[in-house]
């Protein structure tokens, strides 16, 4: 019983270490696209599939809001098995 118990607080540990990672990430993306958006703007470089890009830019700041704003209470609740 001891070893569900460990992993389960392992698994507890990673998720939430995934999602902070997950987060850093989604939040890197969104600024270096910002930069390069606003570079090609200045510079009038025309980009192929802008349109892909933005919806990328639109879906990763969606991500960022809802790994935010998502408690995280289920993953600092107790393990509990049957």
């Amino acid at each position: 019983m001891t070893e569900s118990f460990s992993s389960c607080s392992e698994n507890r540990k990673r998720s939430l270490y995934l999602r902070k990672i997950n987060l850093e990430l989604l939040e890197t993306l969104v600024v270096t696209m910002l930069w390069i958006k606003d570079y090609v703007e200045k510079h009038d470089i025309p980009i192929p599939n802008s349109e892909s890009l933005a919806m990328l830019l639109k879906r990763a700041s969606a991500l960022i809001e809802e790994l935010s704003n998502s408690p995280t209470d289920k993953l600092s609740e107790p393990c509990t098995h049957p």
